[in-house]
C-alpha cells in the first residue's frame, strides 16, 4: 500500500519539477540518459494525458471482458475507449514534437493501436446488430 501512495503522491505533486513519468517508471539517472528532445516530451507530458491513456486502457480492457461476456455495453465502452486513443494520439501527433523525436515508429505503433480500437468498436457494433450481444 505504500508503495502505491507514494507513486500517487508524486503524481499530483509533480509542479514541483518532478517528472511524472520519470518518478514512476524511471530512475533520475535513466532520465537524464534521455536525449535531449525525448526528456523534454517526457518533462512536460501533460498529467491529463495519463488520464486520458487509462481511460483507453480500462475501458478496452472491460470491453473486451464485457465482449467475452456477450453484454451489450461493450458498444459504448469501446467508443469510449476509441475516443480516448484518439484524444492521446492525437495531440501527441498534432501538438508535440513527438513524431520528430521518436520517429516512424511512434507513428507507426500510434496507428496499429487505433485500428485496433476502431476494429473494436465496429465489431461490437456488428456483434450487437447480429444479436450476439444481450
Amino acid at each position: 500500500m505504500n508503495h502505491l501512495h507514494h507513486k500517487l503522491r508524486i503524481i499530483c505533486h509533480s509542479n514541483k519539477k518532478q517528472y511524472n513519468y520519470g518518478n514512476v517508471t524511471m530512475s533520475p539517472e535513466a532520465m537524464a540518459a534521455l536525449p535531449d528532445g525525448h526528456r523534454e516530451l517526457v518533462e512536460t507530458f501533460p498529467t491529463w494525458k495519463y488520464v486520458v491513456f487509462a481511460i483507453a486502457v480500462v475501458t478496452g480492457t472491460l470491453g473486451s471482458i464485457a465482449l467475452l461476456l456477450r453484454k451489450s455495453w461493450a458498444v459504448p465502452v469501446f467508443l469510449i475507449s476509441l475516443a480516448a486513443v484518439i484524444v492521446q494520439f492525437g495531440h501527441s501527433m498534432l501538438m508535440t514534437n513527438a513524431v520528430e523525436v521518436m520517429g516512424t515508429s511512434f507513428v507507426v505503433m500510434s496507428v496499429v493501436i487505433l485500428i485496433i480500437a476502431a476494429f473494436l468498436y465496429y465489431y461490437s457494433k456488428q456483434c450487437m446488430a447480429k444479436g450476439w450481444l444481450s
